[in-house]
This record gives C-alpha cells, sequence and structure tokens, in this order.
C-alpha cells in the first residue's frame, strides 16, 4: 500500500478520482500548458458511459492524457453510492481483476495503480498496487482548498483530490479547478516542488 512517496525529493504525487467525465478536457488540457503532470483514477462503468455517450470527447480526452503524460488508474468498483460497497467482502480480489480487465478495454493496456472508493481497502490483484495519499479533497470542497494543500505539501505527498464525483458525467468541479492550475503552478516553483503521476513520486520509494 502506497501512502506516500520519498521525502528526499522534490516530488509530489497529484491525483484525482471519480472520473472521467466532460470537465477534464478542460483541466487536463490546462495541466498539459502548465507541465503538470498527474494520475486519473477512473471508474471502468464511468469510462464506458463516457465512450458510449460521448466517442468523440472520450477520445479526444485519452489524446491529452497521452500527450501530457498523465497516468489513468483504477477507482473502486462502481460509481454509484460508496455505501453500496459495503455488500462486498474485503478479500474480494476477483471483482476488482474485474474492474481491471474491463478499464483496461477502454484504455488498451492495464492500469497498474487502484484506489479504492472511499479508502474502502479491497485486497487487489498481485499486478496492482493500492495508492492512498497524504491529503484528501472532498468534491464539495471550494477550488481554492486545493491551494491550501500544495501550500502545506512535503516532498513525497501525495495529493488525493476529486475533479468529478459518482457517475455524474458533468459534475462541473473540473473545469473550476483547471481556473487553480496556473496559481498551483508558482505555488510549487516557488517552494521548489515539482507534481507529477503517483507512479513517478513513489518510483523511489
Amino acid at each position: 500500500m502506497i501512502i506516500h512517496g520519498s521525502r528526499k525529493s522534490n516530488l509530489i504525487g497529484l491525483s484525482f478520482d471519480d472520473g472521467p467525465d466532460m470537465g477534464e478536457i478542460r483541466l487536463i488540457s490546462v495541466l498539459n500548458e502548465a507541465g503538470i503532470r498527474a494520475t486519473f483514477f477512473w471508474i471502468p462503468e464511468k469510462v464506458s458511459a463516457f465512450a458510449d455517450q460521448y466517442p468523440k470527447e472520450f477520445t479526444q480526452l485519452l489524446d491529452l492524457v497521452k500527450k501530457g503524460g498523465h497516468e489513468i488508474g483504477l477507482h473502486g468498483l462502481t460509481c454509484r453510492r460508496p455505501n453500496l460497497l459495503a455488500r462486498f467482502r474485503i478479500e474480494n480480489q476477483e471483482l476488482v481483476a474485474e474492474a481491471r480487465t474491463k478499464l483496461s478495454e477502454r484504455l488498451s493496456y492495464p492500469p497498474n495503480l487502484y484506489r479504492p472508493h472511499c479508502f474502502r481497502i479491497f485486497r487487489t490483484p498481485v499486478e496492482m498496487k493500492t495508492v492512498l495519499g497524504s491529503y484528501q479533497l472532498s468534491p464539495d470542497d471550494e477550488p481554492a482548498k486545493y491551494l491550501l494543500a500544495f501550500v502545506k505539501a512535503r516532498a513525497g505527498d501525495i495529493i488525493c483530490g476529486h475533479d468529478s464525483r459518482d457517475c455524474d458525467l458533468n459534475y462541473g468541479v473540473a473545469t473550476k479547478i483547471a481556473d487553480f492550475i496556473p496559481q498551483i503552478a508558482k505555488i510549487l516553483a516557488t517552494r521548489g516542488l515539482k507534481a507529477v503521476t503517483v507512479s513517478e513520486a513513489t518510483k523511489r520509494h
């Protein structure tokens, strides 16, 4: 289980949960302009809904992810309300493996990172690493709270934010967060920190 990366580096892991949705197109575009890489933890059934309802936009999103060097991980087993997860047994690796397969089919490659929905821990397949985080930001938080997380973050921290929610493909938070990315970039530069994917931030740890 990964909670943070090396404290001796200047790297912090930036991540967003509950995607994908339409707002991520703008958010990832702005991240690319700022030279910031991030890990997006996507939900398989939401990926399928996005790809089926907005095939052109989904292709655009995947292109932006690849162009910016971002990373896609598996988030949870369902995009429905987390209390539905209570019926799943903690040791049920088969459900996680099945979700990974579904996401792999859409991405054309298997995700290597897994973040459980609402941090409810499931045993993950051996091919994956479970990732939690140092800062947990709710989708209901004001986007300005993201700034405070970057002001407080230490080297090696993993910022676990949300840019979407549940099954909503048009939640709207991602576009608001995009407005704060230039300020986040300045904070990072002032503090001598660099935001990268979770895999990059934890590579040497």
